[in-house]
This record gives structure tokens, C-alpha cells and sequence, in this order.
């Protein structure tokens, strides 16, 4: 966020409303994109402009994420560091595109579901998943586990060896894909190691 933007709502804080969800929104992505938005994070926190902007928003995580990030090696990501901070209706106040809470979303279920290094980059591709680790690692203020990241690539190359077609016509419509999910679901619980013929037993 511009230095002229940042102390209009720390000056204004109980007047934020006047601005824009657009221009909020823009500039929020615009800051959280820098290498090193905590600061700046902290100050709106102070000055009590956070909670107008997002309410129920904590910024604790943010310092121990980008700290992550340049650990790995990865580039800043706005939606990630949004994640990190929560906070109520984010999606409406910022008025991010279907895309962008699509991205949030998906990151919010990540970080509650269980699934490992490994399932989540089968589910959710590279970048999605090492988004995922990486916020857990911050938000649990744990240090991130050194093999995640091989596990998500291992992940991301793993192919379900089971296609529709090796159901039917013994499963169809609904049954098939319930049949289909249950399948996978166990094969990414034996990390991979249930080869076709096997499943098709279960």
C-alpha cells in the first residue's frame, strides 16, 4: 500500500468505509505482494485500521509465512498471505474475482483438512499445496517440515491408476463415482502403493 493510502486509513480509521472495496481491494493486493508487508500489516493493526478492513483479522502469522517463504525460495503471493491473515467475508470486502476466491478457498480447506505433503500436491498442484504447508508451518508457529516439499512433487507426478471405465458396467451414474472417490481415497491413504489390480479387489 502507497505511503499516501496508508495513513488516509490510519488517520481515518473509523471512516473507512468511504473508500472504495475496490480501491481497498487493490490496494491490499498491491502491498501484500511486497517482499515484506508485515510491517506495514502491523502499523494498520495499531492504528486500528485492520479490523476496519478485515474484520476478525490477526496478523501473528504473517511474520513467521514470509519468513517461510524466503526459506524455500518462493515468490510472494498475495491470496497466501490474505490466508494467513483471515478474517470475515474477505472475498465481498475486497471484491476479488471468482478466480482469486476460488484461490483463497482452497487454501482455507487446506490448511484444515488432513492430508499430507504428498496428497495435497496430487489434489492441488505444486504452488497451491507448498502455499498450503507453508501457512499450517506459520499458523501452528511450527517449523516446516523438510521433506513436504518432496512429497508434494512426488505428489503432483502421481497418476490414480483406476478410470471410470475399469468400473463398468458394475458401477454407474452416482454409484460410479462414489465408487471412484472411495478408491482414490484409499489409494492416496496407502501413499500411492495400491497398484490397479489391487484396487479393483476393494
Amino acid at each position: 500500500m502507497d505511503p499516501e493510502a496508508l495513513a488516509a486509513i490510519a488517520e481515518n480509521a473509523s471512516g473507512i468505509e468511504t473508500l472504495s472495496n475496490e480501491r481497498i481491494g487493490a490496494e491490499m493486493t498491491k502491498f501484500l505482494s511486497a517482499p515484506d508487508p508485515a510491517p506495514a500489516v502491523a502499523a494498520m493493526r495499531a492504528s486500528g485500521a485492520l479490523g476496519w478492513v478485515f474484520p476478525g483479522a490477526d496478523d501473528r502469522a504473517l511474520t513467521p509465512l514470509v519468513h517461510l517463504e524466503q526459506s524455500v525460495g518462493v515468490k510472494p503471493d498475495p491470496l497466501r498471505r490474505l490466508a494467513a491473515l483471515g478474517g470475515q467475508n474477505v472475498e465481498d470486502l475486497l471484491r476479488l474475482s471468482k478466480k482469486s476466491a476460488r484461490k483463497l478457498d482452497a487454501l482455507r480447506h487446506g490448511i484444515e483438512s488432513m492430508d499430507g505433503g504428498a496428497a495435497l500436491g496430487y489434489r492441488h498442484g505444486s504452488d497451491l499445496a507448498i502455499s498450503i504447508v507453508l501457512l499450517r508451518a506459520a499458523l501452528l508457529e511450527m517449523p516446516l517440515d523438510t521433506h513436504c516439499i518432496p512429497d508434494i512433487q512426488r505428489g503432483v507426478e502421481a497418476v490414480f491408476p483406476i478410470k471410470p471405465a475399469d468400473l463398468m458396467p458394475v458401477y454407474e451414474g452416482a454409484e460410479l463415482g462414489q465408487k471412484l472417490k472411495r478408491l482414490e481415497a484409499l489409494w492416496l491413504e496407502s501413499d500411492f502403493s495400491l497398484g490397479r489390480e489391487e484396487l479393483l479387489l476393494l
